[in-house]
């Protein structure tokens, strides 16, 4: 019994650290379940905050919408200056380089062709330069009008030069000490005399006075093209450049009739000046059935000098001129050219000085007389002998005068309107009437206007100036 009570009370031990056991397990499942669940409730927290934390969206202020494009392009406009500085900055250093080997001329003269700025010239901006080149040959040898070939039945007339050398005291300088101490001034001394006092000329020559299509003259009044003035290729010369040469370029068309003529004055003629207004232009005057008469009007200019001297550049105001022809072109009746002498001024000069090559030193003055001169009609040339010189040493009283005034003329305008519609041609602001001292008052005191004076250093409408 007494075993029993104590197996008894063994199993009720059992029975109860079993229960224990189970309570102690039951707790454990209980910590356990509720760990679970405050970690469950931890990772739901932090989800919840992880959540929270991504869905957070910045608030961009009104204004910066406005003004963010605007930061963004003045961004891009600072860079591209940045840039653009650091180039241009190149090109200067490369442009200083060139200067300092080759000068500036020929960076300027490269400049002028190179038009999209790359520093290469591509043959498209290549071909002006070529061409360019390519007219102006120099001439340092040749007389066109001899070259031609004269038939026996074609007329020839005889030219004679008249020429006074410029009067050194109307200079409005004093060049004492340069002109005894500059030899740039060699030439100006040493042209006395023309270059040819007398020659003969085929009809030939003259026809290129005359409009193109000489079968089809037009009305008087009609003004023409004789040589035109050059393209945008030949002013694209530095003014530097185009005053350092010291031979004219090879004529070409009717440009050989005027420097075959002009040659009888000086042998460097240059038909086509350095500056504006250019060529030669002529006017209808009077026409009849068998002849017209025409008025012509030239702008050229002549350096004096040869190497090694440096140029000396001798422009007169202008050469005027008149010319009558029968209207097939087989014969002359009378030329003249000559430079204007009823102004006090008529001749520009520039040359460069020995103490500053890149300048050019100028001054104006006058030359009494510089004209060429038909004596006589044309003749055949068989009355000249095989050499065509047989007559040129006749005394000017026995050759037959012609007076234009002699001729009828059909229709005809004035000798002073046929002038005024060539200057106008070469100065449009002659559109606009100028009027002397005296005239102006005149006409002010009629109209009851104001005078409004210019003083110039010569003259507006010539080259003297």
């Amino acid at each position: 019994m007494g075993s029993h009570v104590k197996q008894s009370s063994k199993n009720s031990d059992v029975h109860l650290h079993q229960r224990r056991g189970h309570v102690s397990r039951h707790q454990v499942n209980t910590d356990q379940q509720a760990n679970q669940g405050s970690e469950k409730q931890c990772k739901k927290s932090t989800s919840g905050r992880s959540v929270k934390s991504s869905s957070i969206t910045l608030t961009i202020p009104k204004w910066l919408y406005c003004y963010l494009p605007l930061i963004i392009l003045a961004l891009l406009l600072f860079t591209s200056a940045w840039i653009s500085s650091i180039l241009w900055n190149r090109v200067d250093n490369l442009v200083m380089q060139r200067t300092e080997m080759d000068g500036w001329e020929v960076v300027d003269l490269f400049g002028n062709f190179d038009t999209n700025g790359d520093f290469y010239l591509s043959f498209d901006e290549a071909l002006p330069l070529i061409r360019l080149m390519s007219e102006f040959k120099e001439v340092l040898q040749g007389d066109y009008a001899t070259q031609k070939n004269v038939t026996p039945d074609e007329h020839v007339i005889d030219i004679k030069a008249n020429f006074s050398p410029l009067n050194i005291s109307t200079m409005t300088k004093d060049w004492a000490h340069d002109i005894n101490n500059n030899y740039s001034f060699h030439g100006l001394f040493q042209w006395q005399f023309p270059n040819v006092p007398h020659k003969e000329f085929p009809v030939s020559t003259f026809l290129n006075f005359l409009p193109n299509g000489i079968h089809s003259i037009p009305q008087p009044g009609t003004v023409y093209q004789i040589v035109s003035a050059p393209g945008n290729v030949y002013n694209v010369i530095p003014a530097m450049g185009r005053s350092t040469r010291h031979f004219p370029p090879q004529p070409s068309g009717k440009g050989q009739s005027i420097h075959s003529l002009l040659s009888m004055f000086h042998p460097r003629p240059f038909i086509i000046m350095r500056f504006p207004p250019q060529g030669a232009m002529g006017c209808i005057k009077a026409i009849s059935n068998t002849h017209v008469h025409v008025i012509f009007r030239v702008h050229a200019e002549f350096q004096l000098n040869e190497p090694p001297r440096d140029p000396f550049w001798f422009s007169p105001a202008q050469f005027s001129g008149s010319l009558i022809m029968s209207r097939d072109g087989s014969s002359v009746e009378h030329f003249h050219l000559y430079v204007p002498a009823e102004r006090n001024l008529n001749v520009d000069m520039e040359w460069l000085m020995e103490d500053n090559p890149e300048g050019m030193e100028v001054d104006i003055g006058y030359m009494p007389v510089m004209e060429l001169v038909s004596r006589g009609h044309s003749r055949p040339s068989l009355m000249f002998g095989d050499k065509g010189n047989s007559d040129l040493s006749k005394a000017d009283n026995e050759f037959e005068d012609v007076n234009p005034k002699d001729f009828e003329w059909d229709k005809q305008i004035t000798e002073e309107a046929a002038r005024e519609a060539l200057e106008l041609e070469f100065f449009p602001f002659k559109t606009v009437r100028y009027y002397n001292f005296s005239e102006a008052f005149e006409r002010a005191g009629a109209e009851d206007k104001l005078v409004h004076s210019i003083l110039l250093w010569g003259a507006l409408d010539d080259q003297s100036c």
